[in-house]
């Protein structure tokens, strides 16, 4: 089991393991006891309890959470506000609480006709690193504390040879058979063979799945995903490899005109009372930097993001979270709806260094640019000890 784990660094599909791995060895995992969780397609939300504060953090609990992000995407406001209306102090210390956030905005490939408990439904725990299964009864007991729903178990025990010889004809075809014979339509169907489908769960399937994860073990229990073939086709082809015509206009502006509006911001910039971290200065900042932007070439940012107003929507799902910003900034939103799109912008530009991006139009002669601004900025003090991967604690 040792170079499994090893193997799974991070969550893999069943038929990869399969293929890297071999059939042996994935018979070996399915004659274990195992639970089965159904994949939820939303935003993942890590809550944990460090003594007497909470952490943030997002996907498989790596990237924190910081204000910045936050007031950038509103999406966690919710979420955040829900769980901090809790018992949270009772929850274990050290335990991570991997859950699923839905919101309206997210444009999951998956719909779902209802939602969870307060939006958040439990998928795992983790302690010191290990996963605790989501059939252990300490997933009740902190979906209890925070008052969400439980994890969407399908099962739990040992397969039987109908159900594991089912599994291995799915991972075994190569991938054009995978998705013809088990994609789309018929993915749920094959769910439903091989599990009894819980009433309560029955929200989650009005549409389809998108997967199944699968935990195998008890002690130290490893996991790896079966995932409808479509669902990952249609997702890699949402993931863009250029950037959009918005961003080159935007990039192309800012080329221009940016260190010079930086500099002035900069220079009148003085940081509120308020302000209680280095985080709140740099959202302080971003919005003042924002509002000057705007003051200095509103007319030429208005005719560009009216041009692409349908896009600039799209991107934007989330509204800033104004609760984390000046008072100001939902004036000058209300006046220039584009406002919003241009502070989240600036802030993930200046947040910390940049690398080469063709998504995000980022090239070696831009990156040059922009982390010159960002040095500058610490020079000057206004963006002093500032880190982008600092993790926002209550």
């Amino acid at each position: 089991m040792s170079n499994f784990k090893q193997f799974l660094v991070e969550l893999q599909h069943l038929h990869d393991v399969y293929a890297d791995m071999g059939r042996e060895f994935l018979e070996h995992l399915l004659n274990d006891d195992i639970a089965v969780n159904v994949k939820i397609d939303q935003m993942a939300f890590v809550v944990k309890r460090e003594g007497d504060k909470l952490v943030y953090l997002g996907r498989q609990g790596k990237v924190p959470v910081t204000k910045s992000k936050r007031a950038s995407m509103g999406l966690y406001e919710d979420a955040i506000k829900h769980v901090e209306s809790r018992p949270w102090r009772q929850l274990p210390d050290n335990v991570e609480v991997y859950l699923e956030h839905f919101h309206a905005g997210l444009k999951s490939l998956v719909k779902y006709t209802a939602g969870p408990k307060h939006g958040l439904i439990l998928s795992y725990l983790k302690k010191d690193g290990k996963i605790i299964r989501p059939d252990d009864p300490l997933n009740n007991k902190v979906a209890e504390i925070l008052d969400v729903s439980p994890p969407p178990i399908l099962f739990s025990g040992r397969l039987n040879e109908q159900q594991k010889k089912a599994l291995i004809d799915f991972v075994s075809l190569d991938p054009t058979a995978r998705a013809e014979k088990y994609g789309s339509k018929n993915f749920l169907p094959f769910v439903l063979s091989l599990f009894t489908h819980p009433q309560e769960l029955d929200w989650l399937k009005q549409h389809g799945y998108e997967g199944l994860v699968f935990y195998f073990g008890r002690e130290q229990p490893i996991s790896a995903k079966v995932v409808d073939p479509m669902f990952t086709q249609a997702s890699r082809a949402r993931k863009r490899t250029t950037a959009s015509e918005l961003t080159n206009y935007l990039n192309a502006f800012f080329d221009k005109y940016l260190l010079e509006d930086v500099t002035e911001a900069a220079n009148e910039f003085v940081k509120s009372s308020h302000a209680k971290d280095t985080e709140d200065v740099y959202l302080e900042f971003i919005s003042y930097l924002t509002a000057v932007i705007v003051r200095k070439h509103a007319q030429q940012l208005s005719s560009i993001y009216n041009h692409y107003k349908e896009e600039a929507q799209a991107e934007r799902f989330a509204s800033i979270a104004y609760n984390l910003l000046p008072s100001y900034m939902k004036g000058l939103t209300t006046l220039h709806w584009w406002a919003e799109h241009l502070f989240s912008t600036l802030s993930y530009l200046l947040k910390g260094k940049q690398k080469i991006s063709k998504p995000k139009g980022i090239t070696a002669e831009r990156k040059e640019l922009i982390n010159s601004i960002i040095q500058q900025l610490q020079a000057r003090g206004v963006l002093e000890c500032f880190h982008s991967n600092n993790i926002f604690i209550i």
